[in-house]
């Protein structure tokens, strides 16, 4: 029975790339910092709960930094960018890299069909 499954492993490299992925999940789960940092957490979601419901409108007084926040990550994100694609374009003809850029293409539209899924 193993024979057989060594078998199938060793050919698919979907198998491979499950094991891989299973693998990555099990080291991911162990380093997790899964601990509950408060008393009662469910104190803390029923807060949470109620400032979604009911916003205050009038807290700006950090609305200036969180914009020139957001502003700043958004420029070093699109420098990023242009930086990591004029690289990858030079070497565009690997299919090493045509698989990576595909990979990064789709994790866009992964996250839109999970939104409206």
């Amino acid at each position: 029975m193993t024979d057989a499954i060594s078998r199938v492993y060793r050919r698919s490299p979907l198998a491979r790339t499950l094991g891989f992925f299973l693998l990555l999940a099990l080291v991911a789960l162990i380093l997790a910092d899964i601990e509950i940092a408060t008393v009662d957490p469910w104190q803390e979601f029923g807060r949470l709960a109620l400032g979604v419901v009911t916003p205050d409108f009038t807290a700006t007084e950090h609305l200036l930094t969180a914009i020139a926040y957001t502003v700043g990550f958004a420029l070093l994100g699109v420098t990023f960018a242009v930086l990591s694609g004029f690289a990858l374009a030079l070497a565009f003809r690997n299919p090493l890299v045509r698989g990576f850029c595909a990979v990064i293409r789709a994790v866009h539209e992964l996250f839109w069909a999970l939104i409206f899924l």
